[in-house]
């Protein structure tokens, strides 16, 4: 089996488990929505990754990290997140990760631009919804 079959059958075999997660959700009417977000700022062997985490309606939580932040930019990277935790992300559904990461995307100034800050939050964002 060559590798990209093998990443297919893989992602098939994974898949199947989160869409009968997300289809109870779906069949049942209930929409999960994201309520909360955590930042944290950590020191650790000189580097200072910020970990996010975000919470949701159902109890389930997701993590994330803004890898830029291992220098100076920590008390940045955090901000961001939570600027783009507040503006696009509270009370969304968890699930639609491409539509959220395209809001934070096409409505940031500086995301376009290609600035490594608003990269890292979005980065974490998406990070921790796709562990939810």
């Amino acid at each position: 089996m060559d590798r990209r079959k093998f990443l297919t059958s893989a992602a098939l075999a994974g898949g199947t488990t989160l869409y009968g997660s997300k289809a109870t959700f779906t069949h049942s009417g209930y929409q999960m929505k994201i309520t909360g977000i955590k930042i944290f700022q950590v020191s650790v062997g000189g580097r200072y990754p910020v970990i996010v985490q975000i919470f949701t309606d159902a109890g389930i939580s997701g993590l994330g990290d803004a890898a830029v932040a291992y220098g100076a930019g920590a008390p940045a990277a955090a901000a961001m997140v939570r600027e783009l935790a507040e503006k696009f992300i509270l009370g969304k559904d968890p699930f639609t990760i491409e539509a959220l990461w395209s809001q934070m995307y096409d409505h940031t100034f500086w995301a376009k631009g290609g600035g490594t800050i608003i990269f890292a939050g979005i980065s974490a964002i998406e990070q921790a919804l796709w562990d939810i």
